[in-house]
Parts: structure tokens; sequence; C-alpha cells
């Protein structure tokens, strides 16, 4: 506010000094006066300008900085069928871009109306004071100015819209192309992704383009009707001057003042503008953080005792993904797994071997049936707890970029501090000690984004050790050692499985020597449990499991 003043006091004190000096004997120490205060007046203004602007920027920083926490907090916590709707490159537009427009509205933008608004309202006070009859001149076309920015405005919300639309697809189709980089270059389609990003790119630049036009015809509008208006007030001013109803000085500081009003009302305009580009953003930022889907918003439920049993019990089990839901993966499964006891599922591909570790851990939930561990439902215990109780190594071996000791540290997420100790010994069980060793600084060679500096075996040794390393009484593997060879592949299973022994094992695989070694075999045949035995007697007695066999191995 203190620098509206300082610039606002600014026209009075010329309009004053113009009065003074066009006197035939004016005083000249009354003139230095003025200009004393208008000097100090400045200062004070540029110093208010300096605190306002620089600590407006930090809230701005603050505040973008609190808000793309909360929105990757809040895309973290989503459900898995979210992931599926959005795509990464969506998500990363809208935590990149939309958290900046946002916060930049709810600060800078906030403040550049309030200081427009407050002079707007004391330049026509100052006005009315000067010459009621000029300033009914000067503000005949503010309605009119106030329309156009009211219909610029809409229309600037709508195409602010489309444009974080395309930027958000733009963003997109670069993460794939980076993302699947090995693809495009294996096939030789550079090509391809190049066409594929400039139609991308050039949708959104002409959205921008047509943007730009109409703001240009907006604030080319606004600037003409200006002038034209100050040329109107210059007109009846002169006018007003040579009947001595006004003087010179009051015309000057009047002009000064209508320029001021307009420059305000101008400002007022990109405010309102702003406000309604931030409306698109703001909706898909807010809609992340308040969505109901997000596991935060999940009630608190229940946690077992320490001292459970990792029992698992599956019962009637039927499940379709939310976006096909007349085709049906699981078709009533029913199977249960004694704490201790090492289990492994196999069958075609697609039958819903992998769906079913994912029910398991929650990722999505079965459209009928129950799932229970410890005896109790999965879905009235804790979900964050229930998966810190199921270690898992998938079929992609995901690393994220940093050292390999944090990468298998990852398993046990609570913990700040890890033991190397503990951790090495992990990776000996998972085979990995040995290549680790050869590696420049070892436990400590960084892994490259997603792992992409060792290979896909180093990479899945290293999700078993992570496995491993975790306290978790079950332990879930889908395929763990599908990037092996064959040697490899006999060597890990049986070392995986003998530090697995005080531990539930659930196992999806198709590694003959993982279903020999393991207490029982569960056949999957289309969504359906077809056997459930031991592979010695499944293999005599199951002809669907001696065909599968056959076939396999």
């Amino acid at each position: 506010m203190m620098s509206s003043v300082s610039s606002l006091a600014f026209p009075s004190a010329v309009g004053h000094i113009i009065d003074i000096v066009n006197q035939a004997d004016y005083d000249l120490l009354k003139v230095k006066l003025y200009l004393s205060g208008m000097g100090l007046v400045v200062l004070i203004g540029s110093l208010s300008t300096f605190i306002r602007t620089s600590q407006l920027s930090l809230v701005n920083e603050i505040v973008s900085r609190n808000l793309r926490k909360e929105v990757f907090t809040s895309i973290l916590l989503h459900r898995t069928d979210f992931f599926v709707r959005n795509s990464a490159g969506l998500l990363v537009a809208r935590l990149a871009n939309d958290t900046v427009i946002v916060a930049t509205t709810l600060t800078e933008n906030i403040s550049r109306f309030l200081k427009s608004t407050f002079s707007g309202i004391f330049c026509s006070y100052l006005l009315f004071r000067i010459s009621p009859k000029l300033m009914s001149f000067a503000t005949t076309i503010l309605p009119i100015l106030a329309l156009f920015t009211v219909v610029y405005g809409r229309y600037r919300k709508k195409a602010t819209q489309d444009l974080l639309t395309a930027l958000s697809k733009e963003t997109q189709v670069s993460t794939e192309s980076f993302t699947g980089i090995r693809a495009i270059q294996s096939f030789v389609q550079e090509k391809f992704a190049y066409k594929r990003y400039c139609t991308a790119v050039n949708q959104s630049f002409q959205i921008a383009r047509k943007m730009a036009l109409v703001e240009g015809l907006f604030l080319g509008g606004g600037t003409l009707t200006s002038q034209a208006t100050m040329i109107y007030v210059l007109f009846k001013g002169s006018m007003l001057l040579s009947e001595n109803i006004i003087t010179i000085g009051s015309l000057t500081s009047f002009c000064m003042y209508t320029g001021y009003l307009f420059i305000n009302v101008s400002q007022l305009g990109v405010s309102i503008s702003e406000f309604m580009k931030a409306q698109g953003a703001s909706k898909r930022v807010f809609s992340l953080i308040d969505s109901g889907n997000a596991l935060k918003d999940l009630p608190k439920k229940d946690v077992l005792p320490d001292d459970h049993t990792p029992e698992l019990k599956f019962e009637n089990v039927h499940f379709s993904f939310p976006q096909s839901l007349e085709s049906e993966i699981l078709d009533g499964v029913t199977f249960s797994i004694r704490p201790g006891e090492k289990v492994a599922i196999t069958g075609q591909s697609g039958c819903g071997k992998s769906t079913i570790a994912s029910l398991l851990l929650r990722y999505y939930d079965p459209t009928k049936g129950k799932i229970f561990y410890g005896g109790k439902n999965i879905e009235e215990l804790d979900i964050s707890w229930l998966r810190k109780q199921i270690a898992e190594v998938s079929q992609v071996s995901y690393l994220f970029s940093g050292t390999i000791a944090e990468n298998i540290s990852l398993s046990r997420s609570d913990d700040n501090f890890y033991s190397l100790e503990d951790l090495v010994k992990a990776a000996q069980s998972a085979k990995a000690d040995e290549f680790i060793r050869k590696l420049e600084k070892n436990y400590f060679f960084q892994v490259g984004e997603s792992g992409g500096n060792l290979s896909g075996g180093q990479r899945q040794k290293i999700s078993i050790a992570r496995c491993l390393y975790s306290t978790a009484g079950l332990v879930v593997c889908d395929e763990p050692t599908s990037a092996l060879d064959a040697r490899e592949k006999r060597t890990v299973t049986n070392s995986l499985l003998k530090h697995l022994t005080h531990r539930t094992a659930f196992i999806i695989t198709h590694d003959l020597n993982i279903l020999k070694a393991v207490d029982r075999v569960i056949l999957l045949e289309k969504g359906k449990v077809i056997g459930n035995a031991p592979f010695s007697e499944l293999v005599k007695t199951n002809e669907a499991f001696s065909k599968l066999s056959a076939y396999f191995f």
C-alpha cells in the first residue's frame, strides 16, 4: 500500500509545483520544499516496492514449494488404477506447470489485484476532487473496458485449459519417447518419435498463437481506448482552462491521474485474466489433492499383533479390471497358504497369476469374494501396514537412481539407517554379492535411472536381495528368475528358497526348479484353480498340468 500511496502522491505534487512556478513572483523555497518532499516520497516508495517485491517473490516460492509437495504426495498415494487412467507425462505436467500457475495466482496476482483496486479507487477519488466534470468525461469509457475485460477473461479461461491439456500431451509424448528410447532406436523409429512430438507441439502452438493474437487485440484495443480518452480529456480540460475553471497544474495532475487510472484498470484486467487462467490449473491441481481415491483418504483400520501368523486365504475371488468389467480375469479363485508354507502358482500367460499378487497387495480390490491375511479380511486391515508385511519381487525389476545399497535398503522403508552387514547378507543370499564386489565402489555404485547401468539379470538379483533384506513375513515373487540364465536360475532358486525357510512364500513362476522345490503348486486356467497339490502328485494326476509341463519344461 505504501508504494501505491507514494506513486499517487507524485502527480499532485507535480501539479502544485507547476501552479507555483506559473506565478509571476513564485517562492523558490516552496518549490524546493515540494521537490524535497517528492524525493522523500520517491525514496519511501522505492523502499516499499523493494520490500513488497522481494517478500512476495519469497512467499510465491514457499507456496509453490508446499503445493508441489502436497500434489506429489497426493499423486503418490493414489491407487494403481489411477496411474492406469493417467499417464506419467500428464502427472508430471500437472506437478511442474499447473502448480506454478496456481502459486503465482495465490500470491503475485492477488497482490496485483489488490494494489490495482486500491490505486484505482484512490485515483478516482483524487480525480473527483480535482474536477468532477472532467472525471465524468474520463470515466465514461470504463464500463466498456470492464465489459471487454469480462469477455476476454472468459475466453482466456477456456483457452488456457485447452493449452494446459495440449502441453500435458506434449510432456506425455516426450516422456514416453525418452522412457522407450531403446525400442525407438532398435526399430529405427526416431523419425516417428520426432513426428509424434512435433504433432503435439504444433497443437499447443496453434492454441498459444490464437491466444497471443486475442491478447494483443485486447491490450491494443485497451491502449487505443485509453489514449483516445486521454486526448478527449485534454481537449475538455483546455476548454475549462480557458474559462479559468481549472489551473494548468490541476490539469496536469488530472491527466497524470487519468493515466494512472487506466494503467490500474488495465492491471485489473490482467489480474482477472490470470484468475481465469488459473481456474483451469487450480481445478486440475486440487482435484488431485482432494481426490477421494487416494490412500491417505482411506479410514484408519486394524493392524494385527506383531506375533501374528502370516497365513493367506483367497475365498471365491472374482476380479475384472475397471476399464473392462465384462472380461473377468479371476473366476471364483479359492486357495489357502499356511504359515511357513512355500506355494507356487503357474499356468498359461493371461490366466490371472500376476493379478492374484496385485489383489493381495491391494493395488486393486476384488469385484467379488474375500482375501484373508492372518485370519483377517485384508479390506479391514490398514493398507500401509498390510504392505509392510509383504516383500515383493515383481516381474519388472525397477531400481531408482542411487546406489545399490540404497536400492536394497528400500524394503525397510521406516529405517533411516540400514545395516550394511545385513544388506550384504541379503545380497549374498540373492547371489548378487559377487558382481557387486567387482563394480566401482561396489555397494555404493550408482545404478543410474531405472538401473540403466546394470544388466537385466543384475537388476533382478538386486530386486531379490531387496526382498530378502525385508523383515516381512510373507514373500510374493512374480517370475523372480526370468532374467537369469539356466545355470544361474538353479543357483539363485536354491539360495532363495533356503533363505525363505521361516517365511511364507507365494511364488508365481514357470521355472521347473521352483515348482519342484516348493511345498505345493496351484494351477490356474482361465482365471480358475484347476489343480492344487505337490508337484509330484500334480504331474501324475492332473492332465492339464501334464500338458503344461510338457509344453514349458
